[in-house]
């Protein structure tokens, strides 16, 4: 029988696509922050069309928040 053995959040490759979740928490927001920002300001993500899973792709997700927070930036 297999281990399941967790990486550390530090070792996680950039093209992994992460839940809602694990973005929420690697960001320390609310899953339900993650949802505003998919909706109100385009947060990237991908979406299985036969199963509805939500994913997302973390390189895009970091490049986005970048942008993100120099405009809300005071």
């Amino acid at each position: 029988m297999g281990q399941v053995v967790e990486f550390p959040a530090s070792r996680i490759r950039s093209d992994w696509q992460l839940t809602k979740a694990e973005l929420a928490e690697r960001w320390n927001v609310s899953e339900r922050w993650i949802e505003y920002r998919m909706q109100r300001d385009g947060l990237p993500y991908v979406k299985d069309s036969l199963s509805r899973l939500v994913r997302f792709p973390l390189a895009a997700c970091e490049r986005w928040r970048a942008t993100y927070l120099e405009r809300t930036a005071v």
